[in-house]
């Protein structure tokens, strides 16, 4: 069971997207462009704080906003009008999206039952996606993205204490009055909508209870879930067909229920059909999936593997936008860990170039089978996970200081042994600060001797300089390969980036920079 899962926010296409196109014929092009290629499902997000559309739980986007009115309107005066999160300002960039809402709604189009009609005609499956705790922008509290329900109530936050924190001021879901406001709007949009699934993605944001309090949260939140369940029983009993269930949880389980999310249980339970193991912004290579796997054992829940569109080894890293290579060296390894499908969130169109357009058709064509990537070019990086319970014990692989004469290891997952043809190079980087050269440090990967290549070319979207050392075909092995560093000089080295890369069938590394852009922020 192969295949994309495609999370469409609930902003990106009233922000990208002109007025022009705020209409049925609009609406089924942007349907349209996800024909023939390999996503099996739309995740159609209606909420953040606020609704995309018509509610009489959560306010519209448009509650306020006055179209004949310019950015300087009171509906804007939270705003800071700072280059961020576009350049031409944030008043700018919210404006069209409210602008393009409304503009739908008084034409009588919802674009979701638009979306979910013209998805059925292409084969793929609609579900609704619901953020259960989103709060973007929570530094600016006037904000014009907040519902009223969180910005009446501040002693329903879960750490309203922590001035500046995004994650501090998430929704408690300890207090009644949150779930019964949540639950509300759910039964809102699964009795408005035919929809095939309904997702809970509890990654934005991912705390939902005071700190302590996640042990007792694992109970409520099971609860929350069963009765999703019998809420999504009620209505396939209307539409006469089933409906799905999914959840967006942390990519590692230890983390997910140390944060209320005991998403095994839900699973044992037959509450969910789908888990989505995810990060919560950076791509993440080495997901626990075969833990994952052995967890549903016995269930009939379908995992499916979530990348997200930024890449950093460690959090003082400056983040990129991943490319081609980096999306198929991730999904390759996890599809075959055992992940059942693979899941793109924040994967979204309208790019900046043709250039990267193409590779965005391609990525859709591509990364969910491991038949479709097979040899192609994939590269395979170290990190460590962007997510963790409060009080959690952290990973931390990178940045590595290795002494003179000492060894170190990296462990990387790469999936299967590339084929013949294909050439494979392990690629790491030090501290720009220090001298130390490739002459420097042994590596062997796997017990085998790796010559030195070079430096690689083109060279990556960062500032340090990177080496090449080509790897053995005979060394390499399926699934983890273990990567020795000896230091042979006589000074501490320290390395911030460690990658195994594969070429494509010919031997050719990519010339391709960066090749797929987020809708939002994320820089060249």
């Amino acid at each position: 069971m192969s295949g994309i899962y495609l999370n469409e926010d609930n902003s990106h296409f009233f922000i990208f997207h002109p007025p022009e196109e705020m209409t049925v014929a609009g609406l089924n092009a942007w349907v349209d462009q996800y024909a023939n290629t390999q996503v099996r499902q739309l995740m159609l997000c209606v909420n953040g704080q606020r609704t995309t559309v018509d509610s009489k739980v959560r306010q519209p986007v448009w509650d306020g906003f006055d179209p004949e009115a310019g950015n300087d309107q009171p509906f804007f005066a939270g705003v800071t009008d700072q280059p961020w999160p576009r350049p031409e300002g944030a008043r700018a960039h919210f404006r069209r999206r409210i602008n393009n809402a409304l503009l739908l709604h008084q034409r009588g189009l919802d674009p979701y039952r638009q979306w979910i009609e013209r998805s059925r005609m292409h084969g793929i499956s609609p579900w609704i996606s619901s953020r259960m705790n989103d709060v973007h922008f929570v530094d600016e509290p006037e904000n014009c993205i907040h519902d009223r329900f969180w910005k009446e109530h501040p002693e329903y936050r879960r750490a309203p204490w922590r001035k500046g924190d995004w994650f501090g001021h998430t929704l408690d879901y300890g207090r009644p009055e949150v779930r019964a406001f949540q639950m509300a709007y759910l039964r809102e949009m699964v009795f408005r909508y035919d929809l095939d699934g309904l997702e809970l993605d509890w990654m934005r944001f991912g705390q939902h209870f005071k700190p302590g309090a996640e042990e007792e949260g694992c109970k409520i939140l099971t609860e929350f879930v069963a009765d999703v369940r019998r809420l999504l029983d009620e209505r396939q009993r209307e539409l006469k067909h089933p409906i799905r269930l999914g959840v967006r949880v942390p990519s590692r389980p230890d983390t997910a229920r140390g944060l209320g999310m005991d998403a095994v249980t839900w699973a044992r339970r037959g509450l969910i059909d789908v888990l989505v193991a995810t990060p919560f912004l950076f791509i993440e290579f080495d997901m626990p999936i075969e833990l994952w796997k052995q967890l549903l054992d016995g269930t009939k829940v379908s995992l499916s593997a979530g990348l997200d569109l930024a890449l950093r080894p460690y959090d003082e890293y400056p983040s990129h936008v991943v490319n081609l290579e980096l999306v198929c060296g991730a999904a390759t390894s996890l599809l075959h860990r055992g992940a059942d499908s693979i899941y793109l969130f924040n994967y979204m169109d309208k790019l900046a170039t043709p250039e990267k357009e193409q590779a965005y058709r391609r990525l859709l064509r591509e990364v969910g089978s491991i038949e479709t990537m097979s040899g192609k070019s994939r590269r395979h990086v170290v990190n460590s996970p962007d997510h963790y319970a409060p009080g959690e014990g952290r990973t931390i692989v990178l940045p590595r200081v290795c002494k003179p004469g000492e060894f170190t290891e990296f462990r990387i997952p790469i999936g299967p042994v590339p084929q013949k043809g294909q050439r494979t190079q392990v690629r790491l980087a030090t501290k720009e600060q220090e001298t130390a050269g490739p002459e420097q440090y042994m590596i062997r990967v796997n017990g085998e001797v790796c010559g030195f290549s070079g430096p690689v070319t083109p060279k990556p979207p960062w500032k340090v300089p990177t080496h090449a050392f080509d790897v053995p075909n005979s060394a390499l092995q399926s699934g983890y390969n273990v990567v020795e560093i000896q230091n042979t000089s006589a000074q501490d080295i320290c390395f911030v980036w460690m990658e195994i890369a594969v070429s494509d069938g010919q031997g050719a590394w990519s010339t391709s920079g960066i090749e797929v852009e987020s809708f939002c922020f994320w820089p060249e």
